[in-house]
């Protein structure tokens, strides 16, 4: 009998030390985020609107990226700094066909530099300065629906339907 105790006491502890928790490295979604990210692509689109002579001419634009040193760092305390400036292209066209190009290199970089704060959650939704971000294989992507109507001047106006911001790692 006392060897069956000491056989089971032998026992538990061998299970018991068997069964430790080596997976207490539990990867978390905010984990996965704190890192360098780095702007890979930027795409709005939308109609600039010239009137002359009291008629209205409507172009459509896209845009696809040129240089970038824009950057965004997520900290682990729920902070975020960005930093670095981007330009881009601007394709205008008109009945679908292209009418005019602006390079990237003749459009002024714009300044992405700014600080916040970001979090995720309890539905797992990456929130940065209160705009949900989607985190998609590995991958984040800003991108919101029509911005509405921006005269620029008298006669001149820009009706942005989209524009979306693609992030990825440094």
């Amino acid at each position: 009998m006392k060897n069956l105790i000491l056989l089971f006491i032998g026992l538990s502890l061998i299970l018991y030390t068997s069964c430790n928790d080596d997976d207490n490295d539990v990867v978390t979604l905010e984990s996965q985020l704190t890192d360098a990210w780095i702007i890979t692509d930027i795409n709005f689109n939308g109609s600039v609107i010239l009137e002359v002579s009291g008629e209205e001419l409507i172009f459509d634009f896209e845009t696809e990226i040129g240089e970038s040193t824009s950057r965004m760092v997520l900290a682990s305390d729920g902070t975020y700094e960005a930093t670095g400036e981007t330009n881009f292209s601007l394709d205008f066209l008109q009945d679908g066909e292209l009418v005019s190009t602006v390079p990237a290199e003749d459009n002024e970089p714009v300044d992405f530099s700014g600080s916040g704060t970001w979090s995720v959650n309890e539905n797992d939704e990456v929130i940065i300065d209160n705009e949900i971000i989607l985190f998609e294989n590995d991958q984040l992507t800003f991108a919101t629906g029509n911005l509405g109507m921006f005269p620029l001047m008298e006669g001149f106006t820009f009706d942005f339907e989209t524009l979306e911001f693609v992030l990825n790692r440094e």
